[in-house]
């Protein structure tokens, strides 16, 4: 049976990982999918905040990168004429965008496809937890009305979507009306397949707090920041992240300014992918306030690096009590928040281990979960087979 052809158009592609989860979830869907279709991804060809291109890549054709066929684009080629022409010249059955909001990436190429001879083909988005009210309120007036144009034009009628929760479903359902409902599919992101590691630590003060995502008002370091000067144990954060919004980050520097004695907090830079576990696994705690994530691939790091969390409930981490593995908490309650980093702290070594296990059970298990795998064949296929 001749394999059918996905296009993707991506921010951002391996090499590259400075801008987080999307790069991660293609890369894995590709890994896990990419013998039953064949992926072609439309990148740019430089990460994310690099002013310089990776080097020995070739412009204006695809090029097999691992499972995938990829298109890196300098800044001079991501325009509508040559979008279309990539839309216009690739075999393809679904078009996959990876954000609502991205104006190169995802409402270009859409503009694109809606003018050229294959318009009439699926289209899928996967707004990546754009959709969640904490994720709107951000830059709200632009987004209001990108929304109404959507509303008026009936554009939404025409694509589907791509969401990891029904909790995200609902978001969707609440901006467009339930007449969308059967556009919406459930199909969770591939968590990475990381090798199991010594969950044995030895404990000491301070405590350590880590903090790995990128620095952008969702992702509320803000927050985690102003809850940590509060406590009053001996503790350490350190900050491992790429500055997305440099007006946020200096609201977040001027909160480091006079904290207390007893609490440490550092900027870390980024981090490479390739060091994750080795560096996550020497932390006590890592601390996550998003305020939405589709999957949160840095609580999977977390955990694959046998470390328990702390997070908000703004995510589909839910079986953290289950696996004794952190806690969820609201972000209206940020007290908690206060109170179960002082629960850890006072858990004996043996309890504190205990977590550290059951973080890395959290994580193999949801690894190993087929469920995921068979949702996103099942939605793939419904929507090239115009079964939708």
């Amino acid at each position: 049976m001749t394999k059918k052809n996905i296009l993707i158009f991506l921010n951002t592609y391996v090499p590259g990982y400075k801008s987080g989860g999307p790069v991660q979830a293609i890369k894995n869907l590709v890994e896990n999918l990419g013998e039953s279709y064949n992926f072609y991804v439309v990148t740019r060809d430089r990460d994310f905040g690099e002013t310089n291109a990776y080097p020995n890549i070739e412009y204006g054709v695809f090029q097999q990168v691992g499972k995938a066929k990829v298109m890196y684009l300098a800044p001079r080629e991501r325009n509508f004429k040559n979008y279309l022409n990539i839309i216009n010249q690739t075999d393809f059955a679904l078009f996959y965008l990876q954000s609502f909001w991205n104006f190169k990436f995802s409402i270009l190429p859409l503009m694109a496809l809606l003018k050229s001879a294959k318009r009439n083909l699926p289209v899928l988005i996967h707004p990546r937890g754009e959709f969640y009210p904490g994720a709107l309120k951000q830059k709200a007036f632009k987004k209001r009305f990108v929304l109404l144009l959507w509303k008026i034009s009936g554009l939404y009628k025409k694509v589907f979507f791509n969401v990891s929760s029904e909790e995200e479903k609902q978001n969707i359902i609440e901006l467009f009306g339930k007449d969308c409902n059967k556009q919406i599919k459930i199909a969770m992101d591939f968590p990475k397949q990381y090798p199991i590691i010594d969950y044995n630590k030895e404990f000491s003060l301070p405590l350590k707090l880590v903090f790995l995502a990128r620095i952008d008002p969702k992702k509320n370091l803000l927050f985690l920041i102003e809850i940590v000067k509060k406590l009053k144990i001996e503790v350490l954060l350190d900050i491992y992240a790429s500055v997305s919004d440099q007006e946020y980050w200096q609201k977040c520097q001027n909160a480091l300014q006079n904290t207390s004695k007893n609490i440490a907090i550092n900027y870390k830079g980024i981090l490479p992918h390739n060091q994750i576990q080795e560096v996550l696994s020497k932390y006590d705690l890592y601390c996550f306030l998003t305020k939405g994530e589709n999957f949160g691939y840095t609580i999977h790091e977390a955990l694959a690096s046998a470390l328990p969390v702390i997070i908000s409930d703004k995510t589909i981490w839910h079986d953290l009590a289950k696996y004794n593995a952190g806690w969820e908490i609201p972000l209206s309650k940020p007290q908690e928040f206060i109170e179960k980093i002082k629960e850890y702290q006072a858990k004996t070594d043996k309890e504190k281990l205990a977590m550290r296990k059951g973080a890395l059970a959290y994580a193999q298990a949801m690894a190993k979960d087929e469920k995921i795998l068979n949702d996103n064949k099942n939605m793939f296929d419904l929507l090239m087979e115009g079964r939708c």
